[in-house]
């Protein structure tokens, strides 16, 4: 009885412990994706607006009349 008691509480144990590995890869790996490419290609895609709309702020080149 005592080895039958022994067996389930190792395997309650091994489940605890399994469980907990499993919850950290479930919210782990999402959160890494997250962090290593989300992000740096959400600073891209910023730099790359603010980029562009320095470029279309700018008033249109109106040629010197000096120039003609």
């Amino acid at each position: 009885m005592l080895t039958v008691l022994r067996v389930f509480l190792f395997e309650w144990v091994l489940a605890r412990l399994g469980m907990r590995w499993l919850l950290v890869l479930l919210i782990g790996v999402p959160a890494a994706l997250i962090f290593f490419i989300g992000i740096p290609t959400l600073i891209v895609l910023g730099l790359a607006a603010l980029v562009l709309w320095r470029m279309l702020k700018r008033p249109p080149a109106v040629p010197s009349p000096a120039a003609e």
